[in-house]
């Protein structure tokens, strides 16, 4: 294996300085183009404002004398450029060139664009009445067995609500470690209490929001034919569909562990 390595690293030395340098320079510009294009950089950005409001929500856990520590604790540690640029070192260690490439040409195909901006719409605070007014509606108007197929295999392909729910479940963590060297002794969390709550939460989180994200799908493609939908569903079960919903997945979930672990070394 030692041998293996060194004749690897062998083979690597021997490579054209030009030709590491085009392959880098490609690799760098699909994760560019990834993070743009699919909204991944938004959302990692809107981190920290996300777990800044959970504290306020949390605040009264948190004694009075140490609130604004705990503030800038969590604006240091999530940092939005910081997190930006630890997503990109997280895709770049961990790129699957075939498949960013496929997704990258996906996301600037017109129906996906057009998914996207409904997908975006569906979530505004100025849409609220207008969802309101489709769910009372759906109750006479129920959707069609072939559009609550496709939303199962939509769900089933990308496992939205199992990330979705993880990703919360982790962002309030991370919120719980940030705090709880705060509290007063017999208050504070063990490691082991905090995984065990992880299970709690989720487990409780699960049934909920499954609920919430096939109403919301309904809501999002209600104006979306079948055929469309089916297409749209078709790529999310491809090896680069599934690709591209778990690496999303993985990257966030990466980028708060990096954030814990900054946090924790920042106290050291």
């Amino acid at each position: 294996m030692k041998y293996f390595g060194l004749l690897l690293f062998s083979l690597i030395l021997c490579l054209p300085v030009t030709q590491l340098q085009a392959q880098s320079d490609e690799q760098n510009e699909s994760v560019e183009a990834f993070f743009q294009l699919s909204g991944l950089e938004a959302q990692i950005r809107e981190l920290q404002s996300i777990i800044l409001s959970q504290f306020e929500d949390e605040i009264e856990l948190v004694p009075e004398h140490a609130r604004d520590q705990v503030r800038d604790e969590i604006i240091t540690a999530f940092d939005p450029d910081t997190l930006v640029e630890d997503a990109r070192t997280y895709l770049l260690e961990n790129i699957d060139s075939e498949n960013i490439k496929i997704v990258v040409d996906w996301l600037q195909e017109p129906l996906t664009q057009k998914m996207n901006e409904l997908e975006m719409d569906s979530n505004d605070d100025v849409t609220f009445e207008k969802r309101d007014a489709y769910f009372q509606e759906m109750e006479f108007n129920p959707p069609s067995e072939s559009r609550l197929e496709l939303l199962n295999r939509l769900e089933t392909s990308t496992e939205a609500t199992y990330y979705l729910v993880s990703i919360i479940t982790d962002m309030y963590l991370s919120l719980i470690r940030t705090i709880n060297p705060h509290l007063e002794a017999d208050k504070q969390l063990s490691n082991n209490r905090i995984a065990q709550m992880r299970t709690t939460i989720m487990g409780e989180l699960m049934t909920m929001y499954q609920n919430i994200t096939h109403a919301m799908n309904l809501f999002t493609y209600r104006d979306v034919s079948d055929s469309e939908l089916e297409e749209y569903v078709a790529f999310y079960e491809t090896p680069a569909g599934k690709w591209f919903a778990d690496v999303s997945y993985e990257v966030i979930e990466s980028v708060l562990q990096k954030s814990n672990e900054r946090l924790a070394d920042n106290r050291n």
